[in-house]
């Protein structure tokens, strides 16, 4: 896959000649954002970034902003002890009275100054500092007011720097230019940072001899943790911002983690399928979809009369209410296939009958030979769609009919086969080290459910399906069936209340306008020009919804200049007698139906400046 630079230069064809940008970096001012980790029970507070970026003039950045996602996200860890919490804003002393008021612990003259630095940096040894290299892989506008996403990789020697930006490139790739981002890319920049480490791969167990330290715990292909997160953090600061931070393992198989910093590995088959979902909760702050997980944010409600997704269900033939479904069985095994009686794995439940058909979920890992894994439900042999290969891999079976009322048994059945000879997957001289060497054949997660006749299946229904804890009780609600990457991992798309809520995240953080400036001459404004986000006919970058388009609005002394609409650029035929110059933009996206924060439109006063004769 290409490296690929993308500079985006956006106007609208106005019918008057072209204006000169001005420049406006002398009328800016400083945004600070500070982040902080706290535990939730002892609420220790630790600050671990300061951030300050040069914001125009036109930014709107009166208000503090602040955001909450728990550090890590484990699939069966549920939130974790501790969350990262962010407070941004121009103005330094608010956001230290905001700090002092959440009780956290800040040096506030070294703040205010610029010179904060973090406890945990300033306590390593001086000497170690690494000279990064840092590539701006997709440059959509300025960093103070775009959403900043850095790839960094553990586990790349110097030698392998080739294959870190190729393993990126193909991500980016993925991600951005493919079904999940492309609507936002416009407000992404993208850059990559290489650090090498002193091993290829990953460390098991511990941490290994990488820039990062980061491990898996085993040889099950789950959660893959940061040894070094100030490393991660120093790193990601050498990038021109860093809104979020994403890790890359130089590792094929599957394994990831959200929170702070979202993991994934450079497998071909489940790098990207577990990046976009991590991504997802980085993003719209929100929790996991799937039975079993943490629930928060816009995706969730906690029973149906607090469902704040109402809004997306008047295309829905049913009105909200609680769909009929139930599960059976919910559990991560984890088990490992062996000889003997460990070569099975069996789940046992009950059903009362009353159901109409019935699903079966699978994830499992080493099942690479065809015929090498069995299932039977009740002695009676399944068909599915077997795993192809020694990644952990993702399998449904759908049942037209439901279950007998009474018991029942699943059993899943693997073939033994010969370990790998493979010299290359030697770890004895690396212990410590995580390599793709043969890890056995896994049983990973294991779901069953049955769904009632009445049951609405198809993608588009947007009502309150039940989640169900690790009890199989109904831990509350979220808006579609199957049809949203944050429940079913191998979906391509986010479903609309998880869209539409990534849109308002990105927008309560940046700005539709990006500078607004006009030429006044002796007798009144000859000319205005407003720069904004390129969305609507001002698209270069991704690919956004029919019907997206970019509202441009011109104000003299409060009254619209009806001349001027949706002109990015003019120059008046006469000059506008106006004392007080205003523009409004507005986005009108079909992926935004409510917008409570007002971010879709943003209304400022213009600066003048005087002709040049």
């Amino acid at each position: 896959m290409r490296l690929f630079l993308i500079l985006s230069v956006f106007f609208a064809v106005t019918p008057h000649a072209a204006l000169a940008t001005p420049d406006v970096s002398h009328n800016s001012r400083t945004l600070h954002r500070v982040r902080w980790i706290q535990d939730i029970h002892t609420k220790k507070s630790n600050v671990v970034s300061h951030k300050k970026l040069l914001l125009p003039q036109s930014a709107n950045r009166t208000l503090l902003r602040t955001s909450t996602i728990p550090a890590q996200m484990d699939e069966t860890q549920h939130l974790g002890s501790s969350e990262l919490h962010e407070v941004e804003g121009a103005d330094i002393q608010a956001v230290i009275d905001f700090l002092k008021e959440k009780s956290v612990v800040v040096d506030s003259i070294a703040l205010a100054a610029g010179n904060f630095v973090s406890p945990e940096r300033a306590s390593q040894a001086k000497g170690t500092e690494v000279n990064d290299e840092v590539k701006t892989l997709i440059s959509s506008g300025p960093a103070a007011n775009r959403i900043d996403i850095v790839f960094m990789g553990d586990g790349y020697t110097a030698s392998e720097k080739e294959k870190f930006f190729a393993d990126i490139n193909r991500l980016v790739d993925d991600m951005f230019l493919g079904n999940t981002f492309k609507s936002y890319l416009p407000v992404f920049n993208v850059h990559a940072v290489f650090r090498p480490s002193g091993q290829s791969g990953i460390g098991k167990g511990k941490p290994g001899n990488t820039a990062y330290g980061l491990y898996r715990e085993g040889d099950t292909l789950r959660a893959i943790f940061p040894g070094d997160p100030s490393a991660l953090r120093d790193s990601c600061n050498q990038a021109p911002d860093c809104d979020y931070p994403v890790v890359i393992a130089n590792d094929s198989l599957y394994g990831g983690l959200g929170g702070e910093f979202a993991i994934s590995t450079s497998s071909m088959q489940s790098g990207t399928v577990v990046l976009r979902h991590e991504l997802g909760h980085n993003f719209g702050r929100v929790g996991e979809e799937y039975d079993g997980g943490g629930y928060f944010g816009a995706n969730h409600a906690d029973d149906v009369d607090t469902i704040g997704w109402q809004h997306w269900a008047v295309e829905s033939s049913t009105n909200i209410q609680e769909e009929s479904m139930i599960a059976r069985y919910l559990a991560w095994p984890w088990h490992q296939f062996q000889e003997g009686q460990e070569s099975q794995f069996e789940a046992n439940f009950k059903s009362n009958g009353q159901y109409s058909r019935t699903s079966i979920r699978f994830s499992a890992s080493g099942f690479d030979e065809p015929g090498s894994l069995d299932i039977s439900l009740d002695g009676v042999r399944l068909q599915f769609t077997e795993p192809t290969s020694e990644d952990r891999t993702f399998v449904d079976i759908d049942l037209p009919q439901g279950l007998t009322a009474g018991d029942h048994r699943l059993i899943f059945s693997a073939t033994s086969r010969s370990p790998s000879t493979d010299a290359s997957m030697d770890t004895s001289r690396n212990p410590s080290m995580d390599t793709t060497a043969t890890r056995g054949q896994w049983l990973s997660s294991l779901t069953v459910h049955e769904y009632a006749a009445n049951f609405p299946d198809s993608p588009d229904v947007i009502s309150a399906f039940p989640v169900f804890d690790e009890f199989r009780s109904v831990a509350g609600f979220r808006p579609t069936n199957e049809s949203c990457l944050m429940r079913n991992m191998t979906h391509e798309h986010f479903c609309r209340v998880c869209q539409e809520n990534n849109w308002n995240k990105f927008l309560n953080k940046i700005d539709l306008i990006d500078s607004a400036s006009a030429i006044k001459g002796t007798t009144g404004i000859i000319s205005g020009e407003v720069s904004t986000i390129a969305l609507g006919k001002f698209r270069q970058l991704g690919e956004g919804p029919a019907g997206e388009r970019v509202e441009i609005h011109w104000f003299g002394d409060g009254k619209e200049l009806l001349e001027f609409r949706d002109y990015n650029r003019w120059e008046a035929k006469s000059p506008v007698m106006v004392q007080r110059l205003e523009v409004e933009v507005k986005l009108v996206s079909p992926e935004i139906r409510r917008d409570s924060l007002g971010n879709t439109t943003q209304r400022i006063i213009v600066r003048t400046i005087a002709q040049v004769h």
